[in-house]
């Protein structure tokens, strides 16, 4: 699954994509533009955002 993240004072404007394995719901590459390394600020919401779907789909927290 590819997901686009976007700033809330740019909607319009791509941040970063996400690739997310749905099954296993593991960060395959979270890339910036240009293929850029992640920047700190989006890996912290992609972890957290993976977090909070582990948490959903096996009712448990991971950290």
């Amino acid at each position: 699954m590819i997901c686009v993240l976007r700033r809330a004072s740019e909607p319009q404007k791509s941040w970063h994509t996400v690739e997310l394995d749905p099954r296993s719901l593991t960060v395959r590459q979270c890339r910036g533009f240009r293929n850029a390394d992640a920047e700190p600020e989006a890996q912290a919401f992609v972890d957290a955002w993976k977090a909070h779907l582990q948490e959903v789909r096996f009712g448990r927290k991971t950290t």
